[in-house]
């Protein structure tokens, strides 16, 4: 098992680049404070790319990324603490399933497990050396991993045991999502989606209708759900994937991240620092000023008012949203 401390981030790096980022924190609050809908810079204290982050609650999250890089808050975002992954691949996806059991997938098949909210980390066998770019729990032990070459794996318990699903596509698979134990998709490069109906045993094929890849997805239940990807791309249904229809996200470049608070509210976010906003359900979208330049990779909802949303040079960003309550994972 890798053991690890929580430690101050800002503890691993020389007093100019803290400087630095308290400036920048202190401009954030100001501007937040004279316009409480602006979005709040945080960071890691780190320069490292982060690639995915999680929120359980307001107060407590985690992101990944670079390098084996691996966070905690549990102040809202406000401070991070470090956690040693013990491991030096890029860790691309972070799930928990409560307060203590999570999860992290990266490259080279990457897995790894925590049952005390990140204080410590366990590998497991994925059976793969493929990267991996998608993790989804249900559950405490019911989950699923997607990446390189239509890689899709399954577990029931928990990580202990993974096994190799056949995704019925080679593209790679950057995101996956389930409404429920039974009901899942997949999505990635150059518009593949698959749909699961049993748990995750059999997938077959969705028309997107699109070739341009796909690098998020997002669903409330069985039948809204949302995806984004390159060249501002944004697809919307109402029946479960078996229809799809493009939205205009009024921007070119590639978005990595969307997420939906309820069917109305909705926010993606991609290259350059673009973030945008929905209160329609998607069908049109308004762009945030958020702040920053840098590639924004992932965000990330929790119960009440806030998203979060991580990226490159340890990027974080709490973004004031609207009263919700979130569907989980």
């Amino acid at each position: 098992m890798f053991r690890s401390a929580l430690r101050p981030a800002f503890c691993l790096f020389p007093a100019m680049f803290a400087g630095i980022v308290l400036f920048a924190e202190i401009a954030a609050s100001a501007n937040a404070a004279e316009n409480p809908s602006a979005p709040l810079v945080q960071s890691t204290g780190s320069s490292e790319t982060m690639l995915d982050v999680y929120f359980r609650d307001p107060q407590v999250g985690w992101a990944c990324g670079a390098g084996g890089a691996l966070y905690k808050t549990m102040d809202g975002g406000a401070a991070w603490m470090r956690l040693e992954s013990g491991v030096t691949a890029d860790l691309n996806a972070i799930r928990f399933s409560t307060l203590d059991s999570g999860w992290v997938a990266g490259d080279g098949g990457m897995l790894l497990a925590t049952v005390d909210g990140g204080n410590t980390w366990s590998a497991q066998a994925a059976g793969t050396e493929r990267h991996l770019y998608g993790l989804h729990f249900c559950d405490s032990r019911l989950g699923f991993a997607v990446g390189r070459d239509g890689t899709l794996l399954g577990t029931r318990d928990g990580g202990v045991t993974w096994v190799a699903r056949p995704s019925g596509t080679d593209q790679y698979l950057r995101a996956v999502w389930f409404s429920g134990a039974d009901t899942g998709w997949a999505c990635g490069y150059h518009g593949a989606m698959v749909k699961t109906v049993d748990g995750g045993v059999s997938w077959n094929p969705v028309a997107t209708g699109t070739n341009w890849s796909l690098n998020a997805l997002h669903f409330l239940d069985g039948r809204r759900g949302w995806a984004a990807g390159y060249n501002g791309t944004v697809l919307a249904t109402r029946d479960g994937g078996v229809s799809w229809v493009a939205r205009d996200a009024g921007m070119p470049l590639a978005l990595n991240a969307v997420r939906f608070a309820d069917s109305a509210n909705g926010w993606a976010a991609g290259n350059g620092g673009f973030l945008l906003r929905t209160s329609d359900g998607g069908t049109t979208w308004k762009p945030l000023a958020s702040g920053t330049t840098l590639r924004i990779n992932a965000v990330a909802l929790a119960e009440g008012a806030w998203m979060w949303a991580a990226g490159a040079k340890g990027l974080v960003l709490r973004v004031p949203g609207v009263p919700m309550q979130v569907t989980r994972p």
